[in-house]
């Protein structure tokens, strides 16, 4: 190379080594990126996003964002949640790094909405399940005490309302702390507070004058009521508890009574009972012949009074207007026995004043008389009403027949042929003072007592058939009530005295009729039957008749073809057949129970056609009889029943 060439060379490095140098001093800044990415969830306000520290930026929305500063190429950058949405949290991903050689666009910031539970305690809880609602729903049942929690959450600055939707059996339970609004942690203050469950006792009261009804439940907790309306008992009771609501004084001349007062309280308030108030009126009447210590009363089961010597007695609680009322001996006194009569009837707006209490030392009470061959004749003999403590009260060569007993337990009437031909006789309960009643030469049979047991009605055989007469007990004002040419026979006097119920054929067979006491007038009919009805007996309140049908004759196919005991309403209607047996067994002559409840009759249903045994039954309102026993079991016919008063 030539020396020229060679500086040729070395003056152009120069030349551009200087260049260069003079190139450095006029260079640009390095490049800047942005930084930036995509945001979602966000729903309960702004977000505020901040890059390494001191660079903000607020979103409202989900999308994608920047930061409005940029970097330069090699630096770093970290993302971060400055402030989160209220009730939210958000999460960065892909925040952080260096900043290469463009602009950073996957950032990435997901928020959601934060959830809190609901919960508390549960106490006193003794049984069965509890439910919970929270905000009428997100049902939660609870069978034990402690802690619980709902099973979805709820939102911060969300309301909750936490209530009962099913009450455990047998108790109650209340919300305390159940209702507000979710802060930024889990609600566990909801306290649930169980119990018994009580409820009230109330109803209605109706009918008060102005004046004021006491009233008690279950003995205690008195409410006085001044006027009709609504009432409530002060006192809760649990539930399955019972209650008693009773009356314990009523206003000044009016009686109060209760509908609905017992109970067992189920689940709920108890609404229903009825308290009704109205007119009322005094019972009493008059005790004769009491001669030891004292003997107890009772009207309707209750209401007790002690009467220790004869006159006039009132009963210290009034009976209200239309109500019946049923006067009975409940203790006896001493050496004595009291009976009672006309003590069942109805109040009609007046006060009731003839009630007679008899006391005797003879008088039978919880007895029954009957007649029987078992001594080669028919003889009279009285019972326990069980068949026990027999004693035989009439002892002649000839039949003593169909005994009753007066209506004041002191004596007994029966018919017997000991003269000659048949008459009426009386003799004390005891079977003393045997006295002839009816002298007429004609056959006198089938004695009924009136109520007041000062008169007997009787039937007598008169040109081939009979005819009713009533005498007084001493055989003294006979009177005729029938004058006919048919069977007019088997009377029954009402416990009112106005009526006698009988039996006649006029009709072609037996039915019975009604006629007026006092006369014989006004005679009507009460049934009408193909067959024989016969042998009526008045129930002590005189609503219903008991008497015995053989409706062998009426073609009915369901019948037996032999005599069966019926009961029907006083006027007739309401005929219900009481007893069936065996074919060609025979039930008759059926007569009640001093105060209604039993009925007596006589049946060969054993041995048919051969001997008849005395059976008791209760009558149930002459629903059908229960409780039928058989109380004689002799081998004679013991027959015609009939129960003392009491």
């Amino acid at each position: 190379m030539s020396s020229r060439y060679r500086l040729l060379v070395i003056a152009g490095i120069v030349s551009f080594a200087a260049l260069s140098v003079a190139c450095d001093d006029g260079v640009s800044p390095p490049q800047e990126f942005a930084i930036g990415g995509i945001v979602s969830g966000i729903q309960n306000g702004n977000l505020v996003l901040r890059i390494n520290g001191n660079d903000d930026i607020l979103l409202a929305t989900d999308g994608g964002f920047q930061f409005p500063n940029r970097l330069p190429a090699g630096s770093s950058y970290s993302v971060a949640v400055a402030i989160t949405p209220p009730g939210q949290v958000c999460q960065v991903s892909n925040g952080s790094g260096t900043v290469g050689q463009a602009d950073i666009d996957d950032v990435v910031v997901q928020c959601q909405v934060v959830l809190h539970t609901i919960g508390g305690l549960v106490s006193g809880l003794s049984g069965g399940q509890l439910v919970l609602q929270n905000n009428g729903g997100d049902d939660l049942t609870i069978s034990s005490n402690g802690a619980f929690v709902f099973g979805t959450g709820i939102a911060s600055g969300t309301g909750y309302s936490v209530e009962v939707a099913v009450q455990p059996a047998g108790q109650e339970c209340t919300v305390e702390n159940g209702a507000g609004v979710v802060g930024d942690t889990d609600v566990t203050s909801v306290a649930v507070n169980c119990e018994a469950a009580m409820y009230t006792i109330g109803g209605t009261v109706s009918g008060l004058s102005g004046e004021t009804v006491t009233l008690t439940n279950n003995g205690g907790d008195e409410l006085n009521l001044a006027a009709d309306g609504v009432f409530g008992f002060t006192t809760p009771l649990q539930d399955g508890a019972a209650y008693d609501v009773r009356v314990v004084a009523a206003p000044a001349g009016q009686a109060c009574s209760v509908t609905d007062g017992s109970g067992t309280v189920n689940g709920s308030d108890v609404e229903n009972v009825l308290v009704t108030c109205g007119d009322a009126y005094s019972l009493g009447g008059t005790v004769v012949g009491l001669t030891v210590s004292a003997v107890l009363i009772q009207n309707n089961g209750g209401d007790d009074l002690t009467l220790s010597q004869n006159g006039a007695f009132t009963f210290p609680t009034l009976v209200p207007d239309g109500s019946s009322y049923d006067v009975s001996v409940a203790e006896q006194p001493g050496g004595q026995t009291c009976v009672v009569v006309g003590g069942v009837g109805t109040v009609a707006g007046a006060d009731v004043t003839d009630v007679q209490v008899t006391c005797n030392d003879k008088a039978l009470s919880n007895r029954i008389v009957f007649h029987s061959d078992r001594d080669g004749d028919f003889e009279i003999y009285r019972m326990r009403p069980d068949g026990s403590s027999v004693v035989q009260l009439t002892d002649n060569d000839v039949d003593d027949l169909w005994p009753v007993v007066s209506p004041d337990g002191t004596r007994i009437a029966f018919w017997t042929g000991r003269d000659g031909n048949q008459e009426i006789y009386v003799m004390a309960a005891d079977g003393s003072n045997q006295t002839r009643v009816t002298v007429d030469g004609r056959a006198d049979r089938e004695p009924a007592w009136s109520p007041n047991s000062e008169r007997i009605a009787f039937h007598r055989v008169v040109s081939g058939t009979t005819e009713i007469y009533t005498i007084r007990a001493d055989g003294t004002g006979e009177t005729r009530l029938t004058n006919n040419a048919f069977a007019d026979g088997e009377p029954a006097w009402s416990p009112d005295g106005s009526r006698i119920a009988f039996t006649t054929d006029r009709d072609g067979d037996n039915e019975i009729y009604v006629m007026n006491a006092l006369d014989g007038s006004n005679q009507v009919n009460l049934t009408n039957n193909v067959g024989r009805d016969g042998k009526p007996d008045w129930s002590p309140d005189g609503t219903k008749i008991l008497f015995d049908r053989n409706d062998f004759y009426g073609g009915d196919l369901t019948w037996l073809g032999d005599a069966e005991i019926m009961c029907m309403n006083a006027d007739g209607s309401g005929v219900v057949r009481l007893t069936t047996d065996s074919i060609g067994a025979i039930d008759t002559q059926p007569r009640w129970s001093g105060n209604g409840s039993r009925l007596a009759f006589n049946s060969d249903r054993v041995a048919v056609g051969v001997n008849s045994e005395i059976y008791v039954g209760d009558t149930n309102n002459c629903t059908g009889i229960t409780n039928l026993t058989r109380i004689t079991t002799s081998s004679a016919k013991d027959a015609a029943a009939d129960w003392s008063p009491q």
